[in-house]
């Protein structure tokens, strides 16, 4: 059975949650063997190789969203989780020219300012339809 509350104004308290929450997993380095890591590593540099402007700029915010964080979290294992902050840096850099275009707005899937609900949306929901690119300038 459900109860049902009525109120203006709510408050929550957890009082027994970690403060110290990362990214990463708790302890990575320490967690993985040197193989892991190798392995990691190994993958790490191939994808470093790719071209990160044509693997994110795609005509689909959703994809190119989905895209950004992998590149992003492999900054992070690079510099955090594997501790190598030559290529850490070679991955920053090549992350900061792409967040540039997206901040410029000069990427294939332009970004504009929503007035009825006051947010940033692609714009191809108002020139393409609702449904284009799963409707996310609609949700």
């Amino acid at each position: 059975k459900a109860i049902a509350y009525i109120g203006n104004i709510w408050s929550f308290t957890e009082p027994n949650l970690p403060t110290n929450v990362e990214f990463l997993p708790t302890n990575l380095k320490s967690r993985l063997s040197n193989d892991r890591k190798m392995q990691i590593l190994e993958q790490a540099k191939k994808d470093l190789k790719l071209d990160f402007n044509k693997e994110i700029l795609t005509d689909s915010i959703y994809f190119s969203g989905k895209k950004l964080s992998k590149f992003a979290l492999l900054c992070l294992v690079l510099n955090e989780g594997l501790n190598e902050q030559n290529l850490g840096a070679i991955c920053i850099d090549k992350l900061k020219k792409i967040i540039d275009i997206y901040a410029q707005n000069r990427q294939q899937a332009k970004l504009v300012y929503d007035t009825t609900w006051k947010g940033i949306v692609g714009i191809s929901g108002f020139t393409k339809g609702a449904s284009t690119d799963f409707g996310n300038t609609w949700y």
